[in-house]
């Protein structure tokens, strides 16, 4: 595996300022950039937002790790927080509040990281964030029914609330005559996939094919997206096999 350059901090307290120095090391899982860093009330531990680039996948991640005092990181992974953790900000010495995707544990992606509640000695308070409601208005982008008339797959998306995003997407299974479910169940989109659903196309009464407008970063993203623990219509969803297809 090639070694890429790497930025080592390494953060230096004294009573009267903080002092911030870089280095480069090698490692291995991409190049890495310390971007901004913010510190504890009784600056015992700073959290820090760094990004890095994923090399063939062409996107830069950002995300955050928290440090202890005059710690020196040579792999920020090992302190990073998990990435359904969102808006990280401290509200005392060992507490950080995020806000954390309501629907995040059925996601393949993040299916253990909503149990993590402590990184580096930090405490998280975590507040859900894309809770949806029975009243929430659907708006329906496809909808298509199998061959054998017996089911639908349907992509649809929620109008914009103070609570709620409009670039998250649902794609569920469902009977044809059935209420489409309030979440979707076969997978639940991210930011990066919002407008780049072409089309989803029954290929027999018993596949389907998801047609996926292909950039560096939407190119597999969808594995991340799918939902491992479906909240309804579990035995239609076995019965139906998912292709997708990336086009330029």
């Amino acid at each position: 595996m090639n070694k890429i350059l790497f930025f080592l901090l390494t953060i230096e307290l004294c009573s009267c300022s903080e002092a911030v120095s870089q280095k480069e090391v090698t490692v291995d899982y991409g190049s890495v950039e310390i971007r901004n860093f913010e510190f504890d009330t009784d600056s015992s531990h700073s959290l820090i937002l760094y990004s890095f680039d994923q090399g063939s996948f062409g996107e830069c991640c950002n995300e955050f790790a928290i440090l202890k005092r005059n710690q020196t990181i040579k792999n920020l992974r090992l302190y990073t927080i998990p990435t359904c953790f969102q808006n990280p900000h401290w509200i005392s010495n060992d507490t950080i509040e995020v806000t954390v995707d309501w629907f995040s544990n059925l996601l393949k992606s993040n299916h253990d990281c909503l149990s993590q509640n402590i990184v580096n000695g930090i405490v998280f308070i975590k507040h859900n964030f894309n809770k949806i409601e029975k009243d929430f208005l659907k708006k329906i982008l496809i909808n298509k029914t199998s061959p054998d008339e017996k089911y639908k797959v349907t992509l649809y998306k929620y109008d914009k609330r103070d609570e709620l995003r409009d670039s998250i997407m649902h794609i569920s299974i469902s009977n044809k005559n059935d209420e489409i479910p309030l979440y979707g169940n076969l997978y639940i989109t991210d930011q990066k996939l919002f407008n780049k659903i072409e089309d989803i196309v029954w290929v027999n009464t018993n596949k389907l094919k998801i047609i996926i407008k292909e950039s560096p970063t939407t190119y597999k993203r969808i594995d991340y997206c799918k939902i491992i623990e479906p909240l309804d219509n579990f035995d239609i969803i076995r019965k139906i096999k998912v292709e997708i297809e990336y086009i330029k």
